[in-house]
């Protein structure tokens, strides 16, 4: 009986590292999105953090170094919100991430300002404009103007542009800062070489703006700075074509934490990081015919800045690369996947034999091609000439894109196990 016992244990042992573990995908998830991180990106050094977590675990899986010790720095400059953001209307202190939340290239503030109002739905008119500036001349330098666009829909084009200029640096208004009055909050976006505005812009839940106060208290620490992070880099040799090589990619770092809220960012993109780390581990223990590299990227969310340096700067030789499979946005999955740059030439014929592998297993409820997009880290590889796709669920649980809800808890992997055996069986491994 003991016999018995021992060769199901081990049997169990040999099935967890021959193939998919969804067990050590939702741990690793729960990891990179634990507060420890603070969100994988610049404030308080999150992405150096977790590129040590995944060079320490990809060590221990036994795939090897594509650089010292894994890494692979590089800089870029940024915004980092790693100080005070905060926002008072009146006396009534506000929740940030809940109640309100800042623009991330906003221009650093701390004070008391008054309140203003413009309609903005008359934001387009110039000649009001002008007239708002020149009756509040001698106060908008120390004046917030609060615009309502929790209607989008109300606003006509030429508005509605001007507001979305407003977000990225141009203030017709010409005050100290703008509250944008929203139904909910805006997905978060730190991006790379962006410089502070000259004013700043916060969000707030339009319902708390139904009686506008007189004073708000506003304070954003924001710093301009030179960022260091690096790539994380492995490999597992092939058994027979060692020159030959699959890529696995996905990007580990996120948002980052932004005052006192960080982004956990489990959907995007721990997922993918969780998923290209299981297969380090599996192709580890089970080296498949060809050379296995594991690519993970920071500076992803603030512009594909880690995979543009990788391209620029390849630790492996490009033209040998047979397929680039790169993972983002990997919870869910019970509508099926996407697949980018799907039709390419150099693409195509692995688009074919997914479709044909999932026709015959059944593994997802569909599979949808989409053409080339620079919206993640497989573009850079593209504008190099390798055969590259994107992969991302649709449909399942997941807590939100780029929110402070996007947590482990939130999100369901239980398509996990179906899309890995799909994207296996396709590449024959």
């Amino acid at each position: 009986m003991k016999r018995i016992i021992l060769f199901s244990c081990l049997c169990i042992t040999l099935a967890t590292v021959n193939a998919q573990d969804s067990v050590f995908v939702r741990n690793t998830i729960r990891d990179l999105t634990s507060p420890q991180f603070h969100g994988r990106s610049a404030a308080f050094r999150g992405d150096s953090l977790a590129a040590d977590y995944l060079a320490a675990k990809l060590k221990a899986v036994g795939a090897l170094p594509l650089a010292d010790g894994y890494l692979q720095p590089y800089t870029f400059n940024t915004c980092i919100l790693d100080g005070k953001v905060e926002l008072a209307l009146g006396r009534k202190k506000l929740v940030q991430g809940v109640d309100f939340s800042p623009v991330s290239i906003s221009k650093p503030c701390n004070g008391k300002y008054k309140m203003l109002y413009f309609d903005a739905k008359r934001i387009d008119k110039e000649n009001e404009v002008q007239q708002f500036r020149t009756e509040y001349k001698k106060v908008l330098s120390k004046s917030f103007v609060y615009l309502d666009v929790s209607d989008e829909g109300e606003l006509n084009k030429s508005a509605l542009r001007i507001v979305n200029q407003i977000k990225r640096g141009t203030n017709p208004l010409g005050s100290a800062g703008v509250v944008l009055g929203v139904k909910s909050m805006p997905a978060m976006s730190i991006p790379a070489n962006v410089k502070p505005m000259d004013y700043s812009v916060l969000y707030v839940k339009s319902d708390l703006m139904t009686e506008l106060p007189k004073k708000i208290k506003v304070r954003i620490d924001n710093r301009y700075a030179c960022h260091h992070t690096q790539n994380v880099a492995a490999f597992v040799p092939g058994t027979l074509c060692k020159d030959s090589m699959i890529v696995f990619m996905g990007h580990y770092d996120h948002v980052g934490q932004v005052g006192s809220v960080y982004y956990p960012g489990a959907h995007d993109n721990a997922s993918g990081t969780s998923a290209v780390l299981d297969l380090a581990r599996h192709f580890a223990h089970h080296p498949a015919k060809y050379t296995t590299v594991f690519l993970f990227f920071s500076g992803e969310e603030s512009g594909l800045m880690g995979s543009k340096f990788f391209a620029k700067n390849p630790l492996i030789d490009l033209a040998k690369v047979k397929i680039v499979v790169n993972i983002d946005l990997f919870c869910g999955g019970d509508d099926g996947i996407v697949v980018f740059n799907a039709q390419a030439d150099n693409t195509k014929a692995f688009f074919e034999k997914m479709k044909a592998v999932n026709a015959e297993r059944g593994y997802v409820a569909d599979i949808e091609p989409r053409k080339n997009s620079a919206n993640s880290d497989h573009y850079p590889f593209v504008e190099k000439g390798c055969p590259a796709i994107f992969i991302l669920t649709k449909g399942g649980a997941y807590g939100g894109y780029h929110s402070p809800t996007d947590t482990c808890e939130g999100c369901a992997i239980n398509k996990y196990n179906d899309v890995w055996n799909l994207i296996m069986e396709t590449l024959g491994l």
